[in-house]
């Protein structure tokens, strides 16, 4: 319905979207996940009164967030500190919080080797990635839909992650430079 309608209002074209998720979630160190056997946000409402969350300031207040956990899953952390979106992560590290609120693709997720817990009930709409392109750039070059649509299928959360993380961990590469690695790893770009 919406392709349809962003053809009929804008001439504009949907291409393949991509298997990731960019969506919320709440994300557990490995280590923690294993000893405890959560794996799901269900699995962590049993035992969430015990558990201090790293949160973002609006987080509380949203039917995405705290409420909308407590309306799915009645899931209440027995503590939600509030951070910086940009120190929320480095908090959860240093062992202020056992859960991090995250989304699906941070580069955090793999430079940490995190688990997302599985949003089981189905709280968050999924966040998926698609390219949009006007109808007459396509008339004009069709190859453009046939290379974006060979490349969807290879950016899974996982990638995504991965990749945002050799952004934004220690290697501190510049975008253009990963995408670039990506892209001619993947055989979809030549190497120069």
């Amino acid at each position: 319905i919406v392709s349809t309608e962003y053809m009929e209002q804008f001439d504009l074209v949907w291409l393949d979207q991509t298997p990731m998720n960019n969506s919320n979630a709440l994300a557990v160190t490995r280590e923690w996940s294993e000893e405890n056997g959560v794996t799901t946000i269900s699995e962590l409402a049993e035992v969430s009164a015990d558990l201090t969350l790293a949160a973002v300031p609006d987080f509380p207040e949203r039917e995405d967030g705290q409420l909308g956990l407590e309306r799915v899953y009645g899931l209440e952390f027995g503590e939600i500190l509030i951070f910086d979106p940009g120190l929320k992560y480095q908090a959860f590290l240093d062992g202020e919080a056992d859960v991090v609120l995250a989304f699906g693709t941070d580069g955090q997720v793999a430079g940490y080797d995190l688990v997302i817990l599985e949003d089981d009930q189905g709280l968050w709409p999924p966040y998926h990635v698609a390219p949009v392109v006007r109808q007459e750039t396509l008339d004009e070059a069709p190859e453009v839909a046939e290379a974006l649509n060979e490349l969807a299928p290879l950016l899974t959360s996982e990638v995504m992650a991965e990749l945002n993380w050799q952004v934004d961990g220690d290697e501190a590469m510049e975008p253009a430079d990963v995408a670039q690695a990506f892209l001619e790893e993947n055989g979809l770009i030549g190497g120069e």
